[in-house]
């Protein structure tokens, strides 16, 4: 029975399973301890009740990627060689040439499928610009 949870993951199931299987923690604890309600941690162990824990599996949250059609890809990079435009600026020229409408997200990732852009860390610019922060402070 393959599923998903926003706040659970397959790991902190099995903790909750374990922990009221023991019956040492309340529910209330465990609840607070997660980030969850008390009474959805009384349900996961009823809802596994009978499954083993190592067949408690979890699929990826969030629709599935459409696949690019070759098509668009070959519109996309054909426009970027003409003129190398990041993808906001690629997706305003399709609108203005009443081009089929392909959006940047879209576009981006047709991009750095090609080697055409490098993928950008959140994390590491959010560093980055701390440090930037730092500097003009000083």
């Amino acid at each position: 029975m393959p599923e998903f949870m926003k706040k659970l993951n397959q790991r902190k199931v099995r903790w909750i399973i374990r922990e009221q299987d023991k019956g040492e923690i309340s529910s209330y604890q465990i609840a607070k301890q997660q980030g969850i309600s008390s009474r959805w941690a009384r349900e996961i162990p009823r809802k596994y009740s009978g499954v083993p824990l190592y067949k408690i599996k979890f699929l990826r949250p969030g629709r599935k990627p459409k696949p690019i059609p070759e098509k668009e890809r070959a519109a996309v990079l054909e426009i970027y060689e003409k003129m190398p435009m990041g993808a906001v600026k690629i997706e305003l020229y399709f609108k203005l040439n009443r081009k089929p409408h392909v959006s940047h997200n879209r576009i981006q990732r047709i991009l750095e499928q090609a080697g055409k852009t490098q993928k950008i860390d959140k994390k590491n610019t959010q560093e980055e610009m701390g440090k930037i922060r730092e500097k003009t402070l000083q």
